[in-house]
């Protein structure tokens, strides 16, 4: 196993020492502070492949999944391919997700556990994420603690928009419960349904930094967000025509509070 790891973590610093640099930069050699975090990247596969062999040996499955030591699949190798990375075949498919996901952003499921229980997501990837994710609900308490949280503000949102009573007390969990079943008992051509999901899509947009940072705009409340939304409605514009044609939002957003706009 220790082989493995060290075949695998070899070629992830091979191929971030070969990855192309951006254009704007010099070729040469790598900088210190890159090299650095290069090697900060591989050190840490290697604890965590170590500590799923740990868990292997001994049959504990809270953080590392009966899955994880399946044989690497086809489409892994492929994928693993494109990003020029070279691990080997006696890699499993566990591992082929870690270095995979070391290059893709992290979930924002994860990303929302670990800002609940107060966890820096600054330079998190999927696999650091879900890997922090597991640690943390490995222990019964943070999953009660996760499962009883307060409503999340989409929940809340949600609730709103169609008219349904939270009542005291109710968790996340209790009004996914509840949102799913009022979905569920509407019709799928509802047009409500498109209504709020382009409202969730306005909400999410304007959440975006650099969209934001591309209007060169604040980041807006909600209730100034739905004074521009009902101000477009009285000229005939829907949440769909605002989600499709963000730009006469941002115009409006501007218009109700211009200190909106940044300087």
């Amino acid at each position: 196993m220790e082989y493995i790891v060290g075949i695998a973590v070899i070629a992830l610093v091979v191929y971030f020492l070969r990855r192309p640099s951006d254009e704007s930069k010099p070729r040469a050699q790598p900088s210190v502070d890159r090299s650095r975090r290069e090697d900060d990247e591989s050190q840490w596969l290697r604890e965590r492949w170590k500590l799923a062999e740990e868990h292997k040996i001994v049959g504990k499955e809270d953080i590392f999944p009966k899955w994880y030591f399946d044989d690497v699949t086809e489409r892994q190798k492929t994928r693993l391919d494109d990003l020029g990375i070279k691990a080997g075949k006696t890699i499993s498919k566990g591992q082929a997700s870690d270095l995979i996901g070391m290059h893709e952003p992290a979930d924002e499921n994860a990303l929302a556990i670990l800002r609940f229980f107060k966890r820096s997501t600054k330079g998190m990837n999927q696999t650091k994420a879900r890997h922090e994710v597991a640690q943390i609900l490995s222990d019964p308490d943070n999953v009660k603690e996760w499962e009883s949280r307060p409503p999340t503000k989409e929940q809340k949102e949600f609730c709103k928009f169609f008219g349904l009573k939270m009542e005291k007390g109710l968790t996340a969990s209790d009004a996914e419960k509840l949102i799913t079943e009022h979905e569920s008992n509407l019709a799928e051509e509802d047009p409500r349904l498109d209504e709020w999901e382009a409202f969730s899509e306005i909400m999410e947009e304007l959440s975006d930094s650099e969209m934001r940072a591309d209007y060169e705009i604040k980041k807006p409340s909600v209730s100034l967000i739905k004074s521009a939304l009902d101000d477009l409605g009285q000229q005939g514009k829907s949440y769909r025509d605002v989600a499709d044609e963000i730009d006469i939002l941002v115009d409006k957003l501007v218009e109700l509070k211009p200190e909106l706009q940044r300087e």
